[in-house]
């Protein structure tokens, strides 16, 4: 089973976008918010050069953004 780890913060659209389209094939996911569950600094620490949110991590290794988990869609790496 696949497991997801998603990267948020509670205004981001594109963060609800990879959310639904997880959900829409079938996968769970833990969310983490930045702000709440961890913070800014450590997010900036745990992926350098990443400036933006949703960060999707699969199976521990880092898919990207939504752009980068749309793409696995069209790759069938995110069956549903």
């Amino acid at each position: 089973m696949n497991e997801y780890l998603i990267y948020t913060t509670p205004t981001c659209v594109y963060c609800e976008r990879a959310k639904n389209l997880i959900e829409e094939k079938g996968h769970k996911y833990n969310e983490i918010v930045l702000g709440k569950d961890i913070t800014k600094e450590d997010f900036y620490e745990m992926f350098p050069g990443v400036t933006t949110v949703p960060v999707v991590v699969l199976n521990g290794n880092t898919l990207g953004g939504f752009q980068e988990l749309t793409e696995s869609v069209k790759q069938q790496i995110l069956k549903g």
